[in-house]
């Protein structure tokens, strides 16, 4: 039997009042500016900076990923050619998410699991 025990993790509420530099978490809302998450979470957001040093590297963004832009306003990068598009994929991999200044959640469920077996008794008859 595999037995799935869920936990959530939350930050009190009244944290929300203190900037997110100084509590260093972000609740599910708190996107950064820039970003093209819908909401936030540190795995999205470890993510996104991936995806943006892979496009910085090959220079191109596959049609299937967020354009990504350069500058506000600036042109949006080009759309990579299928090989281009399978380095980027690679570069995405291959990046790490030092220095991302990714904030952790202020609200996560984390899951564990526990396994337990027992010996079948077959009697044939």
């Amino acid at each position: 039997m595999i037995k799935v025990v869920p936990s959530l993790i939350t930050a009190d509420p009244s944290v929300r009042d203190v900037d997110v530099s100084r509590r260093r978490c972000r609740f599910p809302g708190e996107a950064p500016p820039g970003s093209s998450l819908s909401g936030y979470s540190h795995s999205g957001c470890a993510f996104e900076c991936r995806a943006r040093r892979a496009r910085d590297l090959v220079g191109c963004v596959p049609w299937d990923f967020p354009p990504w832009g350069g500058p506000p306003g600036g042109p949006a990068p080009s759309v990579c050619s299928s090989w281009d598009a399978r380095r980027f994929r690679q570069a995405v991999e291959d990046a790490g998410a030092d220095g991302c200044g990714c904030a952790h959640d202020c609200e996560v469920t984390t899951y564990a699991l526990a396994a337990s077996a027992e010996e079948l008794q077959v009697t044939v008859s």
